[in-house]
Parts: C-alpha cells; structure tokens; sequence
C-alpha cells in the first residue's frame, strides 16, 4: 500500500515549475503500518535536482521500557521491596 503523503503535493517539479507531478512514492506493508502506525512521507524541498527527497516518519516515539523511578519514602513502606520484586518478575522481557 501507499503510504500518505503531507507537506507537499508532488515529488518533481521542472525547472520553471512550468509542469509538476508524483514521480517518487513510498509503499509498505501491512506488517509496517503495525509497527509504526503513525508513519507519513514527508516531501522536503528540493536542494540540487528537480526531485524532491522523500523522508518517512512516525510521530510515534516509542523508546522502549521506561526506567523505574520512585519516591524515596516508598522504600520504608512495609511490603514494598516484595511488591516491586513481583512486579518485575510478571513481566516477560
């Protein structure tokens, strides 16, 4: 499948801009738009040729396993030590 285009509408533009039109596109898969949901080409402006890049984004930022973080009084709370330890034993890594 196509993958949607934002920013801009054509991908090549002749010198003059006289003419312009979708040369350049981005297909995937299925399996991709699974992975990355968010993700979009994004047509940035041409620098050197009448082609304009083409970047692929996903505004989707997934940095993985967040850090465990704690307040400090927690740590004297009866129970607590054994309640975290279980926790991160539940979890398939």
């Amino acid at each position: 499948m196509e993958l949607s285009i934002v920013d801009k509408k054509y991908t090549w533009y002749k010198a003059n801009e006289s003419a312009k039109t979708i040369l350049d596109k981005v297909f995937i898969y299925e399996e991709w738009l699974k992975k990355w949901p968010m993700s979009k080409q994004h047509i940035q402006l041409r620098v050197v040729s009448e082609n304009c890049t083409i970047v692929v984004k996903s505004m989707v930022k997934d940095w993985g396993l967040k850090p465990f973080r704690t307040i400090d009084a927690w740590l004297l709370e009866h129970g607590f030590k054994v309640w975290v330890n279980d926790k991160w034993k539940s979890y398939l890594v």
